[in-house]
């Protein structure tokens, strides 16, 4: 296993696939938005959006073009929606760099088609972040932003997010707690499978890393405690962040949010941005430059918010903690409940508890 391999968040361009001429339920969308919309193409958005379909529309609307993205939802319900939507709002009024829905003619916020629900937004034509020391600071600053955007909100929407958090089989819901036990009987369930696989071979010999994991995380148990929790966007991975000429046009996917520490939001971004620099580079050079990359970024997020020095201090612990139970959750899934659906990125998983210490050595 290599560190730093390419993975499936590194291709920053977009794909579009034209879509032919059966255009008619995106006309039924439309004309909730637009007087009599003329549709000049539609092009669906390719990416790792597991919760909705995309589409780029061109149309004529009245004397001018528009260009709009179209977005179908898979997961949520109405009232969430609504509240999402409303909160986008909410958002971008304080100052962070979220996409709002469009509203219709008559002022909602979605529409509903043949019992599918639709959202029109304005389209953004940028990339996902790829990794320039300009575009890495913009997003350290955009974090920065969405902080103090969410730390405006109302208690009501602090409430809110802290219970839909709470819905769904997600890794941090799954995995409350854990313990060196745990990985231990990991290991036993595959020290007697009688042929093992390569994958089975480097789960083996990655189980001593993450048994000093947890003993790191619970020595520092009761300073994280200590921490405050706000709303974080718990997901701060490239394919997250809109990126033009180097800067953040926009963040993605408010449907992660959940109530922890901000220190860990920021510590997410700076691995999971940061190594986009190092894909299938020298491990001597990344050693050199993975933590002076870090401190930058955490430069950049203090010119908008300041960071303690006690969130600081915690982001390592706060990082191998995400992953502890993100390893454990899929661990558990391939080895126990017969469940392969998260199993591909196990290898990704497994790799990053080493590839954190690049960006905080020991």
């Amino acid at each position: 296993m290599n560190f730093f391999a390419q993975d499936n968040f590194s291709n920053p361009k977009i794909q579009y696939e034209e879509i032919g001429s059966d255009w008619r339920p995106f006309y039924d969308i439309l004309k909730n938005y637009f007087d009599n919309p003329i549709i000049k193409s539609v092009c669906k958005v390719g990416g790792t959006a597991a919760h909705s379909e995309n589409f780029k529309i061109i149309l004529n609307a009245g004397n001018s073009e528009e260009e709009v993205l179209v977005r179908k939802h898979k997961t949520l319900q109405t009232d969430q929606i609504k509240f999402y939507s409303g909160l986008a709002y909410r958002l971008n009024k304080f100052g962070a760099k979220v996409i709002v829905p469009l509203k219709t003619i008559a002022g909602e916020w979605m529409v509903v088609v043949e019992d599918e629900y639709y959202q029109v937004y304005k389209f953004i034509s940028a990339e996902h972040f790829y990794p320039s020391m300009k575009s890495f600071c913009s997003v350290a600053k955009a974090i920065a932003q969405l902080h103090l955007a969410f730390n405006a909100l109302d208690s009501s929407d602090f409430d809110r997010i802290q219970t839909l958090s709470h819905h769904g089989d997600l890794y941090f819901n799954v995995i409350e707690t854990y313990s060196k036990k745990d990985f231990i009987n990991l290991q036993n369930i595959i020290d007697k499978k009688s042929e093992k696989t390569e994958i089975d071979k480097e789960v083996l010999n990655r189980i001593p890393c993450f048994l000093d994991a947890v003993k790191e995380v619970k020595n520092h148990e009761q300073d994280i405690e200590n921490l405050s929790k706000q709303i974080i966007h718990s997901d701060t991975h490239p394919h997250n962040f809109l990126i033009k000429n180097d800067d953040v046009e926009a963040i993605l996917d408010l449907g992660g949010m959940r109530v922890s520490q901000q220190a860990r939001d920021v510590a997410h971004a700076i691995y999971r941005l940061g190594r986009q620099f190092f894909v299938h580079k020298d491990v001597e050079q990344t050693k050199e430059n993975a933590s002076k990359l870090k401190d930058m970024f955490i430069e950049s997020y203090n010119e908008v918010k300041n960071l303690l020095d006690k969130e600081k201090e915690m982001m390592p612990y706060l990082l191998k903690d995400e992953f502890i139970r993100k390893n454990l959750f899929v661990l558990n899934g391939v080895y126990k409940q017969n469940n392969r659906v998260w199993a591909s990125n196990l290898s990704k998983f497994l790799i990053a508890m080493d590839e954190i210490k690049f960006f905080w050595p020991s």
